[in-house]
């Protein structure tokens, strides 16, 4: 059977990661899969290498939103621009890029189609294929599934946005069988859509597994020689304000006064700008020497092996949370905000700490009673990774989403 996953993507991260694992352990190995993706994905590479010869890969472009996501948010005359072109984008989409994926998916005899989207309403191309795929789908269940938080509608200046928004919600609630996502609390997030109207709604909780890449230089070791750093906080994250790097840096600060030689390395991904504004927020800290910010680095596995605490800051829509659970895995304990996602993927006390946001006072204690206490580690470590063994592998979630789309 020819089954197929449909992204579109303009950050390499969490969905990439979902997708290797899906695809690895894939139950039917006699399936033909198919990965449909926008050629300009930045993690595309990634998926290609380490899914080795399990997937075909069709590429699609989409002028207008490599146009968009190249456009500049540093003067307002260009964020005012890139909103005017997301709403054209989205029109466009759905009148004539639909028609281009039906021929995708006859060319290729599609089977079965999971679209896989990064939030919702998320990328224009992903409504566009799930209208697609129910043109031709023929009583086929046409699942749509989505990765963060479903925006509400805002009113006032925003009006036009949700005229737009509330008119996808019409249009995609006939065309779909119902919702997939990855947490009760991302799920749940729909309800603020009072125009979408869906049948089925289904939780699948993600999972991973063990992924073995080439042997690299481990950033970590010359970290630690250079700045004498005894111990290691580990911060996996896109440059985005939502994962709290104001927040961490604050705990930074009251964390050196205690203890100077704990740093805090973080590894992202973002456009130049969200880079730059990250290292500026760094820069006015009294803690900015004991903060290490590095661009994307593909061996999480190795990173979080040579930390000694993860930590998860984020301070709103935080749906899941792959690096709480890559912790798990790897037996390191996880200090996290109390939020979303991360409630159903750590349990406090128990295989980590879940703290309140804002509340840097909290967060900087609970990483200091762990990095005190070989002890506390441990425990947290052993229960993580049982946790992980009982709830979130990938063959679970494989065989969830396989017996979803038969």
């Amino acid at each position: 059977m020819n089954v197929a996953f449909f992204i579109q993507n303009s950050r390499a991260g969490g969905v990439d990661t979902f997708l290797i694992n899906l695809i690895k352990f894939w139950p039917d190995k006699k399936d033909r899969l198919i990965l449909i993706c926008n050629k300009n994905h930045p993690g595309l590479r990634r998926i290609k290498f380490l899914c080795e010869k399990k997937i075909k890969i069709i590429k699609y472009d989409l002028i207008l939103s490599s146009f968009i996501y190249k456009l500049g948010n540093s003067y307002l005359v260009f964020r005012i621009i890139k909103k005017f072109m997301r709403y054209l984008s989205f029109f466009l989409s759905l009148n004539f890029t639909k028609q281009k994926f039906i021929k995708i998916f006859k060319d290729n005899q599609i089977e079965r189609l999971l679209v896989i989207n990064g939030g919702y309403h998320g990328g224009e191309a992903c409504i566009a294929a799930s209208m697609a795929w129910s043109n031709i789908s023929e009583g086929k269940d046409n699942w749509h599934c989505f990765h963060n938080y479903a925006t509400p509608s805002r009113g006032g200046i925003h009006f036009f946005d949700d005229i737009i928004k509330n008119y996808i919600d019409r249009k995609l609630s006939k065309a779909i069988t119902g919702f997939v996502s990855v947490s009760n609390s991302c799920l749940k997030s729909l309800s603020h859509r009072r125009f979408l109207k869906v049948k089925k709604k289904i939780v699948i909780h993600n999972g991973i597994s063990k992924i073995t890449y080439k042997k690299i230089k481990n950033p970590l070791t010359d970290l630690k020689v250079k700045y004498s750093a005894k111990k290691i906080l580990l911060m996996l994250a896109t440059y985005e304000e939502r994962k709290g790097y104001d927040f961490i840096f604050e705990c930074m600060d009251r964390i050196v006064k205690i203890d100077p030689y704990i740093h805090l390395v973080v590894f992202g991904y973002g456009l130049d700008d969200e880079y730059k504004s990250i290292l500026e927020k760094r820069n006015n800290r009294i803690s900015k020497n004991n903060i290490h910010i590095y661009k994307y680095f593909n061996d999480i596995s190795t990173l979080i092996r040579s930390s000694d605490v993860v930590v998860v800051p984020s301070q709103y829509m935080e749906s899941f949370s792959y690096v709480a659970l890559e912790s798990m895995f790897y037996r390191k304990p996880v200090v996290a905000t109390k939020i979303g996602g991360l409630k159903e993927v750590i349990k406090n006390n128990f295989t980590g700490y879940l703290c309140e946001k804002r509340n840097s006072y909290e967060f900087s204690n609970k990483i200091l009673s762990i990095l005190k206490s070989k002890k506390k580690s441990n425990f947290f470590s052993i229960n993580g990774y049982r946790r992980y063994k009982k709830y979130f592998t990938s063959k679970k979630m494989a065989n969830k989403y396989y017996n979803i789309l038969r």
